[in-house]
């Protein structure tokens, strides 16, 4: 009785996170996102800012951002990213 008890206990504990969680919330959604003309450091900044819910990490040696959070979120971040690396390209082009 005992062991059935803690094999009970024990499967709702592995099944309560998906039991919780709202059907209506999308997926996660991964994302590398390279940098060429941007720091990550700054860049990381810039998408806390606009996604501060997601776990967002800088890896500075590739000069990346590895992101997991909402769909429309990433999708605006990597926008946002590239419109700033266009800005930067301008700007040494003009230089």
């Amino acid at each position: 009785m005992k062991k059935t008890l803690l094999a009970t206990t024990s499967l709702l504990l592995l099944a309560a996170p998906a039991v919780a969680q709202d059907l209506s919330e999308p997926t996660p959604t991964p994302a590398l996102l390279c940098l060429d003309d941007l720091d990550a450091a700054a860049s990381l900044d810039v998408a806390r800012d606009l996604a501060p819910r997601a776990r967002i990490r800088a890896h500075h040696e590739s000069n990346c951002l590895v992101m997991v959070g909402h769909p429309d979120r990433v999708a605006m971040v990597r926008e946002v990213l590239a419109r700033l690396e266009a800005r930067a390209r301008e700007r040494q082009a003009r230089d």
